[in-house]
Order: C-alpha cells, then sequence, then structure tokens
C-alpha cells in the first residue's frame, strides 16, 4: 500500500484557539504573518512534530494539524531552498483546508506526527464513490434546521451515508431523527453535488468520494434532542449562519431558493 501524501498535501500547525476564534469564512491568517510575511507549512507529518517541539512544546494548548490542498491556495506559494516547506505568501483559502485534526500530543507535551486520512489506495483498487443524503428542513417561520458535527464543530444539515437496502427518502427521515430527533416528510429534490472537493473536507482520507443528494423536508413531528452523533442542534436564520460545513452554504441557498433540481 502506498502511504505517501501527494505533493500539493501541506500541514499548518496552530493553536485550536487561534484557529477556531478566527472569521470562518475569511483567509486564515496566522500571528507571525505580520513579521515574517508568510504561512509556514510543511509536506512531512514528521516535520509537523519537530516544528510543534520546537517552538511550542511548553505550550499546553492544544494545536490543529490543519491539512491544506495547494491546489486550492489562491496566494502565491513557493519552496525558499527547502522542498519539504510551502511557504505561502497569503492567507490560508477556508476552501483550501481538507481536515483540521487535533495534533496528537504525549502526556509532557512531545508532540506526534499527525495523521489525517486513509493510506493512498493501490494502483487497480477498486474506489467507487459513497452516496450521502442531506435533509433541508425549514420551520413556519423559514428557519432551517441544522446539526453540529462532532468531527469538526462545524455545522450542518442533518446528513448520513445511505444503508443497503434504503431510499433516498428513507435515509432522510432516518438521519433527521437519529441527529436532531425531528420527524420529517420529504417533499423533493433539491439537488445532487458531486464535486469531489465536497467529499474529502471531512476529514476521512483521500479515497472518500461523496455524491450528495439534498432533499427538502417539512416537519411532521418530534422534538429536538441531543444524540451521540452530533454535539448541537437548532433552527437558524439562513441570512444568520453558525459556522458550516463550506459546502452546506451553497446547499441551504438552493434549497430555500427552490425551483428545478441542481446537478452540480
Amino acid at each position: 500500500m502506498n502511504t505517501q501524501s501527494p505533493p500539493w498535501l501541506t500541514y499548518h500547525l496552530v493553536p485550536v484557539d487561534e484557529w477556531d476564534a478566527a472569521p470562518p469564512d475569511a483567509p486564515y491568517f496566522p500571528a507571525a504573518f505580520a513579521r515574517e510575511g508568510f504561512v509556514h507549512t510543511t509536506h512531512a507529518a514528521e516535520e509537523v512534530a519537530a516544528a510543534g517541539n520546537r517552538y511550542y512544546r511548553a505550550d499546553p494548548r492544544p494545536h490543529y494539524a490543519v491539512v491544506i490542498d495547494l491546489r486550492r491556495i489562491t496566494a502565491p506559494w513557493r519552496y525558499d531552498g527547502d522542498e519539504r516547506f510551502p511557504h505561502i505568501y497569503g492567507g490560508i483559502d477556508r476552501i483550501a483546508v481538507l481536515a483540521t485534526p487535533p495534533a496528537p500530543r504525549m502526556a509532557d507535551g512531545i508532540f506526534l506526527p499527525p495523521e489525517w486520512a486513509d493510506p493512498m489506495p493501490q494502483e487497480g483498487d477498486l474506489i467507487t464513490p459513497k452516496i450521502g443524503v442531506n435533509a433541508a428542513v425549514f420551520d413556519d417561520a423559514g428557519r432551517v434546521l441544522l446539526v453540529q458535527r462532532e468531527d469538526n464543530g462545524l455545522w450542518c444539515l442533518p446528513s448520513g451515508h445511505m444503508d443497503l437496502g434504503e431510499t433516498v427518502e428513507t435515509t432522510a427521515v432516518r438521519e433527521t431523527r437519529e441527529e436532531s430527533g425531528i420527524e420529517i416528510a420529504v417533499d423533493g429534490t433539491t439537488g445532487i453535488y458531486s464535486d469531489p472537493w465536497d467529499g474529502l473536507r471531512i476529514g476521512r482520507g483521500l479515497r472518500y468520494h461523496m455524491v450528495n443528494i439534498v432533499v427538502r423536508g417539512h416537519v411532521t413531528g418530534g422534538a429536538l434532542r441531543r444524540s451521540d452523533e452530533t454535539l448541537g442542534e437548532g433552527w437558524f436564520d439562513p441570512d444568520d449562519l453558525p459556522p458550516l460545513v463550506p459546502s452546506h452554504y451553497r446547499r441551504i441557498a438552493d434549497a430555500r431558493q427552490g425551483g428545478a433540481p441542481i446537478v452540480a
């Protein structure tokens, strides 16, 4: 099995509180950018640990090992003498962030190399897209139902993989009930979304390409409750949304607008 990272993947180490406090809808600039003029990143997971131990060993704060796709960075970037370390001469575009896994550390503060994805598949492996279903549900006040993901803390439409033997409608009803406590009926299809970039951003590795079917539904019963899969749930004004999984901004807007189903 080939375990080498692709050349366009790079890491950036950042304290969790600093990353979480930054505006989620704007490129991220670390505090050192004003002084150095670029963002430090590295292709090698081992170098993430080395940098953490060199500069942040005494810092007890938890850190993220942000995983970045250089192909989606809009600012210039280059190697300044060492091809292990891409320097980004601008902010980290949120669309370029594949995952924000915690940087692993030992009890004494020593950083360990991060792991974020399954190994790259061998040539010839049969890797097929997975089918996901998102439920866009609005209440009588026009608010949209959202749940907060446990893996990255971002909000999204109730979502999940289709199980064998299910229809799209069955999946939407089941996932909405499991994640929010709300019972729904499905009214129609908002769209089918198959952009590979959306499937890579859930932090489950490069072998997952999701095709997501978004349906629109209405409430038939139930009540909001916490599930063991989520950190929160609630109704939100579509014009005042919490930080979302990036692809869900468009899906909510498309569902709100209505019209013919979208294929994207």
